[in-house]
C-alpha cells in the first residue's frame, strides 16, 4: 500500500510540512533520543527481545500518534495518514555491543556515537507507507540482558524533544509494568490501529 492510499487523519500544520519536505530532500530527516535502561533486578528481563516487544506494543497502543505517516508526494494538501497496523519486527532492531562499554575518559561513547549517527543519516524512505516512520533500536550492553540503550528515531515532522521524552517515559512504565507482571509479557508483533 502507498501512502497515498491511507485513510485521513488530519491535514499537516505548516511547520509539520517543513519538515516532511526537508525529509523528501534528505535535510534533517529526523530526531532521535537515547535512553540508558537498567533493571533492578536481573532475574527479572530472562529474555531482552520478549520484553522489548511486549513493552513497545502497550507504548504503541498507547500512543496513536505513532500510526501516523506524513503524506506529501502527488498531493497539494499534505495530511497525515494512519497505518492499519504495525509490525514490530519492522521497527526494532537489537544490537549487541561488540566489546564492554568503553568511555574514552571524557564521557563519550565511540560505539552508540556511530550507531546514532548512521540512524541520524538514515531516513523513512524505505517501505514508506507501509511502516511507521519511526524505529527503536536496542542497544544491549556487553555480556548481560539487563541492561541496554533504547534509541528511539522518529521523523522529525511527526516529533521533537519533548515528543521523545514522552515516548521513553511511556516505555520506561511499560517496561516496568511487564517486568513486575502487571502487564502480559506475550509478545505482540502485530500491532493494529484501533481506529480502524
Amino acid at each position: 500500500m502507498a501512502e497515498h492510499q491511507l485513510t485521513k487523519i488530519r491535514p499537516m500544520g505548516k511547520l509539520e510540512q517543513i519538515s516532511a519536505a526537508a525529509h523528501e530532500i534528505d535535510f534533517f530527516t529526523n530526531a532521535g533520543l537515547s535512553v540508558h535502561y537498567k533493571a533492578s533486578e536481573p532475574s527479572i528481563v530472562p529474555d531482552l527481545e520478549q520484553t522489548v516487544y511486549s513493552a513497545l506494543g502497550q507504548v504503541v497502543r498507547l500512543h496513536p500518534v505513532l500510526f501516523a505517516v506524513p503524506v506529501v508526494s502527488d498531493t497539494k494538501e499534505p495530511y497525515w495518514g494512519r497505518l492499519h497496523l504495525i509490525d514490530l519486527k519492522q521497527a526494532v532492531s537489537i544490537v549487541q555491543r561488540s566489546r564492554p562499554l568503553d568511555t574514552d575518559g571524557e564521557g563519550t561513547d565511540s560505539e552508540l556515537d556511530a550507531l546514532l549517527e548512521d540512524q541520524h543519516n538514515t531516513s523513512f524512505k524505505s517501505g514508506y507507507g507501509t511502516r511507521p516512520v519511526w524505529r527503536l533500536v536496542i542497544l544491549q550492553d556487553y555480556g548481560t540482558m539487563h541492561q541496554f540503550t533504547a534509541c528511539f528515531i522518529a521523523h522529525h515532522s511527526m516529533t521533537d524533544g519533548t515528543g521523545l521524552q514522552i515516548f521513553h517515559n511511556s516505555f520506561q512504565k511499560a517496561l516496568c509494568d511487564v517486568s513486575s507482571g502487571s502487564l502480559a509479557s506475550k509478545s505482540e508483533h502485530i500491532i493494529f490501529s484501533r481506529d480502524d
